[in-house]
Order: structure tokens, then C-alpha cells, then sequence
């Protein structure tokens, strides 16, 4: 019996349309998505309808479904300062100097009521980035600190 190739169009049918959103929500979560566990070509680092799969990534991800769909949810709704606060648990400030550093990258349309002078203040919204690569990227940076710490400890006892 032949099986049918299973394409991402099937994948969309089951668990999520938005595949740029789900690429994003692997790299967030550290999964590991082109692969040959989950693609038949994994030399490819795009994903299309067309793009052939292998049954594993459904499989796989089909559990995550509600937590991909609520990744889409926040990365596409507009979120002011104190919402992201709410999910990484950062201050405002935290995310206001995070902002500033990352705010070139943003579509005009993509983030919204910078000061007079184009920064970021507790006013700002922003959207296409989700609260939980920001938690992502704050706990990189607190192991980061935590390591250069030590080699700075180490550097100090000799």
C-alpha cells in the first residue's frame, strides 16, 4: 500500500496556517524543526504548503496545538508594556530598554506610541513579537550574567 506524502498543507489543516508564527515558536522553545525527524528535506529553511513532511511533526506538535495557537495569538495581537510584564514577569523598565534596543526591526505599522523624540516609553505597543521570545531572550541574558560572573569570581581567586 502507498502511503500519500504528507505536505504542509496538511500540517495547516491540523495544528496551524501561520507557518512563519510556528518557525518562530520552535526557535523560541529550542525545537529543533528542520530536521529529518520532521521533513523530508531537511536542507530546506523555509516552509511552504507544498514543503513534504513527514508524519513525526504532526504527531509531535498536534499535543502543542493550544500553545502554538496562543504563541500566534501573542505574537500578532498588539501589546502594550505592562501586557508583556504580565507574561515574563520582567519590569517595565526591562522591557522598555529591551524595546529600545530591538525597535528598528519593527514595521512602522508593527509598534505604535513612541515619545515625541521616537522612543520607547510604558506607552508603546508593539506587535509580530511574542512576549515569549522576549522571556526567551531575558533568561539568555540572566544565564549570560550568571556565567560571566563566575569566569569574573574565578579571575578574581587567582
Amino acid at each position: 500500500m502507498d502511503k500519500r506524502t504528507l505536505t504542509m498543507s496538511d500540517f495547516a489543516t491540523k495544528i496551524d496556517k501561520y507557518f512563519n508564527v510556528f518557525i518562530e515558536y520552535c526557535n523560541t522553545f529550542d525545537i529543533e524543526l528542520f530536521n529529518d525527524r520532521f521533513l523530508s528535506n531537511p536542507s530546506i529553511k523555509y516552509l511552504s504548503k507544498s514543503t513534504e513532511i513527514k508524519e513525526e511533526l504532526i504527531t509531535y506538535f498536534k499535543p502543542l496545538r493550544d500553545e502554538i495557537l496562543e504563541y500566534r495569538y501573542d505574537y500578532y495581537t498588539k501589546k502594550s508594556i505592562q501586557d508583556i510584564a504580565n507574561i515574563t514577569g520582567a519590569d517595565n523598565s526591562r522591557i522598555i530598554s529591551y524595546l529600545e534596543r530591538i525597535k528598528s526591526s519593527f514595521d512602522k505599522s508593527e509598534i505604535s506610541d513612541l515619545s515625541p523624540y521616537g522612543d520607547v516609553t510604558v506607552e508603546t505597543k508593539v506587535k509580530h513579537i511574542s512576549s515569549y521570545k522576549i522571556l526567551k531572550d531575558f533568561q539568555t541574558q540572566e544565564r549570560q550574567l550568571i556565567l560571566q560572573n563566575k569566569i569574573t569570581e574565578r579571575k578574581q581567586i587567582k
